[in-house]
């Protein structure tokens, strides 16, 4: 698989999602419940008290940033007085979520490898990509259909 063809990309960091989720990474645990559109990679990270999921999309990149937390994280507010960069499309509860397991609450924003130009802006592609990751639904990633559709062909995928 190639992972400078963004198919290809996306392949390949599902494959290193399932990588660190099978040595107990807690990345992940939660996923749209349908594919994002335009998505063309994933990476998992860590903030403090924080599991912080980022999916790449679009054409110039932006990332949605998806925090998952036991308490409610001060990142919107942090966005709207200025003081980061982003643009927050959504901050509440995880409907699905277990308590007792750090995923009770989730915090979404958007941001871009040249800070908030292009995420500041209400290019239809930011505005659709706003409501779905407003309003979409999070579902343990067993549950997610189109992630296990992904790993599949990622692990069929001629490796070079």
């Amino acid at each position: 698989m190639d992972p400078s063809v963004p198919d290809g990309r996306l392949l390949e960091s599902v494959l290193v999602i399932e990588k660190a989720r099978a040595s107990g990474a807690p990345g992940y645990s939660y996923v749209p419940m349908t594919q994002p559109a335009g998505l063309t990679e994933m990476s998992a990270g860590l903030q403090t008290g924080v599991v912080a999921d980022s999916y790449t999309f679009g054409d110039p990149s932006v990332w949605a940033v998806v925090e998952f937390s036991a308490e409610p994280t001060g990142t919107c507010e942090g966005i709207r007085s200025g003081g980061d960069a982003g643009r927050c499309v959504r901050q509440g509860a995880v409907e699905t979520g277990r308590p007792g397991t750090g995923f009770e609450n989730v915090t979404v924003y958007f941001t871009d490898s040249g800070g908030v130009r292009s995420v500041s802006s209400e290019s239809p592609q930011i505005a659709v990509a706003g409501k779905f990751w407003a309003t979409v639904e999070f579902v343990p990633i067993d549950e997610a259909g189109w992630f296990s559709d992904l790993l599949s062909r990622a692990r069929s995928a001629p490796k070079i």
